[in-house]
């Protein structure tokens, strides 16, 4: 993502984004992505997103019981961030995304280090999703700046991106989301009513309980219709993502690949702060079409 571009006098362009985006670890170091940790904490321990901590560690932890928060990286994260990649690519333009302003503080922390660091050639992104329905944007990105899109035209990509992704993700249970603060306890009591399995979605920013489903099956059989509704046959990129038991999402990835065309296909593992967010249990996608692309690349 480092070819220059011949019409800006910030030169090459670099993605930062905040590790909620979530983007898989292989994705972010092939494609040179400058991820800020977010926190996690248990009890009086505070480790950082994929530096301190593993999603395995994180897996371990919660199936002793333990119950975890996560709290948002201050100016000063993303100062080290910019100036690490400013050292890296000097002269960059840096285009920095971060999960909703409505989920965390990350946003505006990025504001701040901007004016800190009194550089002008840096544009910070609220993606108003989370998880993998920002990571989208980041990828997608951060490859366009591989390939030498200028900023703006990246900029106007993620943008509609964003207005276009559909992203649900059905839980176990609430009762983690609950303790992070994500939803109110009013929410989290009916995730857990009668074995009911909720699904969720970010709306307008904030994370919105969609329906209370009952069973597993019934749960992922919606996630499908979900999914499919209006875009059978069409090409779409999509992940899958899931916590602890991988076969639900393998079970959501073919019945999903059955139904549409599958430009790009990702399953992976949420990475240590959603797993520490949302708890085991969790499965869901996030995707867009790709039909139109070719007509200056208006969906993903």
């Amino acid at each position: 993502m480092q070819v220059r571009d011949p019409n800006s006098s910030s030169g090459p362009v670099v993605i930062v984004a905040d590790s909620a985006t979530d983007p898989p670890e292989e994705l972010v170091q092939e494609l040179g992505i400058f991820l800020v940790p977010i926190y996690i904490r248990f009890g009086e321990e505070v480790l950082r997103d994929r530096v301190d901590i593993t999603v395995e560690q994180v897996m371990a932890r919660l199936s002793r019981g333990e119950l975890a928060k996560t709290a948002n990286p201050g100016p000063a994260d993303f100062l080290h961030a910019f100036r690490q990649a400013l050292e890296q690519v000097p002269g960059a333009t840096i285009l920095c995304f971060c999960i909703s302003a409505r989920l965390s503080g990350g946003y505006q922390s990025a504001l701040v280090a901007k004016q800190m660091l009194g550089y002008p050639h840096i544009h910070v992104v609220d993606t108003r999703g989370g998880s993998l329905a920002s990571g989208w944007v980041v990828i997608e990105a951060a490859r366009a700046a591989r390939r030498g899109e200028p900023p703006e035209r990246i900029l106007e990509m993620g943008d509609s991106l964003m207005q276009q992704m559909r992203f649900y993700a059905a839980l176990d249970d609430l009762r983690h989301l609950y303790h992070t603060g994500r939803l109110g306890r009013a929410q989290a009591a009916l995730g857990t009513l009668l074995d009911i399995k909720p699904i969720l979605t970010i709306r307008e920013g904030e994370v919105a309980l969609v329906e209370r489903v009952r069973s597993r099956s019934r749960a992922m059989q919606r996630l499908v219709s979900l999914a499919s509704e209006g875009l059978e046959g069409k090409p779409v990129k999509c992940a899958v993502f899931y916590t602890g038991d991988e076969e639900p999402a393998e079970w959501l990835a073919r019945e999903l690949a059955e139904r549409m065309r599958m430009e790009e296909l990702i399953r992976t593992h949420a990475g240590p702060v959603i797993t520490a967010a949302v708890g085991p249990g969790l499965v869901g996608f996030a995707l867009f079409s790709t039909q139109g692309k070719e007509n200056g690349d208006r969906s993903r």
